[in-house]
């Protein structure tokens, strides 16, 4: 199963803060560990639409997409999004 870049991205939020199955407190979590590592402030309601938990159908500013790839390890989404390619074409084969 391939995933996009978003999808892939969350599962390693997930991965990261050790979460299996989220619920609405994680939330707040992902908010305070982003912050207390990156000093990056993502406010919960932007996580949960991230997450696709709020109606909105939300367009994110690099500022939101550089602070999660910056979380799980990344200098940018930029090099996250190279990563991805680069695992998104060995899963094709």
């Amino acid at each position: 199963m391939i995933l996009d870049a978003e999808e892939y991205l969350k599962r390693l939020i997930l991965l990261k803060c050790e979460i299996d199955s989220i619920s609405l407190k994680d939330f707040r979590v992902i908010s305070e560990k982003i912050f207390i590592q990156d000093q990056n402030y993502l406010s919960e309601n932007t996580i949960k639409k991230f997450f696709g938990i709020t109606d909105d159908k939300a367009t994110f500013s690099s500022f939101v997409y550089n602070s999660l790839s910056l979380f799980v390890g990344f200098e940018s989404y930029e090099e996250y999004e190279k990563h991805f390619q680069i695992i998104s074409s060995k899963d094709e084969r």
